[in-house]
């Protein structure tokens, strides 16, 4: 059976840890280019990251909103890391 591909997506402020899943479909960043989309298998990145929504949708279908300020995100081998100066989940605003 073939294994289905998801991403490993961590988000990192300097004061916490702030989102880590390891089940994520697709990931929706406000890169300084524009909105990026990421799903499973999408080419090595790093692009610096304007103050926005990062919207991510757990495989299963919920989706999550992390506010973000500036930072910065890497993807490589169907891993996501996202460095923010500061982030929360848009809950906890």
């Amino acid at each position: 059976m073939a294994e289905e591909k998801v991403l490993n997506l961590e988000v990192i402020s300097p004061e916490k840890t702030v989102y880590s899943d390891k089940q994520i479909s697709y990931v929706s960043a406000p890169s300084s280019s524009g909105i990026i989309g990421i799903l499973p298998g999408h080419m090595p990145l790093i692009s610096s990251l304007n103050s926005g929504d990062l919207r991510c949708f757990e495989k299963e279908g919920s989706e999550i909103h992390i506010l973000i300020s500036s930072g910065f995100i890497q993807v490589k081998n169907n891993n996501v890391l996202v460095l923010a100066e500061e982030a929360h989940l848009k809950e906890e605003s």
